[in-house]
């Protein structure tokens, strides 16, 4: 669903960090960029130059740290209402929150 929607939006790029079973379906995409795993300052300095963070769970989350530490950095955070994401973003002011991360909304 995120991959569809960065595929949309050919005029926005796109990182990508971390590491897992899908990682190759992160490569081929003109304007994403897949950085692997990310840490510490590292990761600080890619979240706080970011324009917004993309927070796609699928799963009912209590307190996710990708949040909070975008938050913590100032940078915005797109997320869907599942769990406890909801009590965390104040919809159009700390981010935005949706019902689902899909191109329906694009």
């Amino acid at each position: 669903m995120f991959l569809n929607c960065c595929r949309k939006l050919p005029h926005i790029k796109f990182k990508i960090a971390g590491t897992g079973p899908l990682e190759s379906i992160c490569r081929g995409i003109p304007n994403v960029e897949f950085v692997g795993f990310k840490k510490g300052e590292e990761l600080n300095e890619l979240i706080s130059r970011a324009l917004f963070s993309v927070y796609p769970s699928i799963w009912y989350e209590n307190c996710p740290l990708s949040i909070l530490e975008s938050e913590s950095l100032g940078t915005p955070v797109i997320a869907s209402k599942m769990g406890g994401i909801s009590e965390l973003i104040e919809n159009n002011e700390t981010g935005i929150l949706i019902e689902d991360i899909n191109e329906d909304y694009l």
